[in-house]
Parts: structure tokens; C-alpha cells; sequence
């Protein structure tokens, strides 16, 4: 296969035209690329250096196009000097590293949703949709208790007490849960399943 291997999903075959370039391009962080920035890293902080491959290459991509990065190569043979070009193991020295203010967007709020998660939900497996014992009913049934009396603790229930209580909330946030699953969930996360005076208080 002469195709270049980018990742995992997608391969790169390289044409004959060669252009410059300038403006903002996303550098794919695979291969050198990865190692570069993790060793600009390593200076700031004072880490170890980290090696860079010499086979590597740099490959970034712009509108949904994928490059690989080539620097010119000058030579001389009995034709005289000749100008040709190879692959980039690192980027120019001139070039200058950002970040786009979405990226910063998205990594707080992936941040975030971390943070919250391992607060009011504790980060537990059974929360994952990956695993493969998951169980819808389990989460919703985690997260209407979550929202209802750990975020949001009722001073007190509305007449009717738990059951219409946390049936509210399922059916404002999960209408199209079947009421029989709405039944099991409220039934399963009532604070007091015997029914009666709700034990909050109405204070």
C-alpha cells in the first residue's frame, strides 16, 4: 500500500503539487506533531525532553483536506545546484502554535461536565452508555434523584407527595418515557415509599 497512514480511519495519498501556505491551519496531532508539542511543553514546565522521530512527518488539514508538510532541499550534482523537496519532521521555526477559542470552549466544558459528574453522579460505570450491562432506566432514575434531592432538595413535596413529585419531573424532562418506566423509576427513588407525610417536612 503506498497510501500514508493518517490514524486509524484515514490515509493520505500524496499528490505532485507542491504550495506554500499561510494562515491558520489544525496541525493533526498524531505522529511528530504529538511529540513536538509535548516537548514544547516539557521546556515550559521544565520536563525531560522528548525525542522526535527523524522519520516522522507533520500533517495538518484544512477544509476537510489533508496535507503533509514539505520543506525545500537544496543540492549540487554535475547539472549544478538543484532545488527539490522532503518531507518536514517538525514545523518552520517561524511558525507560531494557537489555539482556537472554541477548542478552549469546548475543553471547559468537557472539563466541567467531568467535574459535575464526579460530584452529583460520582463517575459511577453503570452511568456509561458504552458499558455492556447499561441500563437507561438506571441513569434516568440517578439523575431524577440527583436533580430532585441532591441539587434541588424540596423544602417541601406538593400535595400528592413523592410519586407525583419525581412523575412531574420525568414527564417534563422524559415525555416519551413509557409511563410504565416513569412508575418503576419514581416508585424505585421515593424517599418514602410507605407512603403518608413526606419525611423533608413541610417547613
Amino acid at each position: 500500500m503506498k497510501s500514508l497512514r493518517i490514524d486509524g480511519q484515514r490515509f493520505l495519498n500524496l499528490g505532485n503539487k507542491i504550495r506554500p501556505i499561510t494562515g491558520v491551519w489544525d496541525l493533526i496531532m498524531i505522529d511528530n506533531v504529538f511529540s513536538y508539542i509535548e516537548n514544547k511543553y516539557q521546556k515550559l514546565t521544565g520536563g525531560p525532553e522528548v525525542n522526535i522521530s527523524p522519520y516522522g512527518s507533520v500533517f495538518f488539514e484544512k477544509n476537510n483536506l489533508v496535507y503533509q508538510l514539505r520543506k525545500h532541499h537544496e543540492g549540487e550534482n554535475k547539472g549544478g545546484i538543484y532545488r527539490n523537496s522532503c518531507r518536514a519532521e517538525v514545523l518552520p521555526s517561524d511558525s507560531v502554535l494557537v489555539v482556537r477559542t472554541q477548542a478552549l470552549m469546548d475543553l471547559q466544558e468537557s472539563l466541567s461536565s467531568e467535574e459535575s459528574t464526579k460530584g452529583t453522579l460520582s463517575g459511577a460505570s453503570y452511568l456509561d452508555t458504552r458499558h455492556d450491562f447499561y441500563a437507561k432506566e438506571l441513569r434516568i432514575a440517578v439523575e431524577a434523584w440527583t436533580e430532585l434531592y441532591e441539587k434541588n432538595p424540596p423544602q417541601h413535596v406538593p400535595q400528592g407527595g413523592h410519586i407525583k413529585y419525581i412523575t412531574k419531573w420525568l414527564e417534563e424532562n422524559y415525555p416519551k418515557l413509557a409511563n410504565r418506566a416513569k412508575e418503576r423509576i419514581a416508585t424505585l427513588i421515593n424517599p418514602n415509599p410507605k407512603g403518608g407525610a413526606s419525611p423533608i417536612g413541610d417547613n
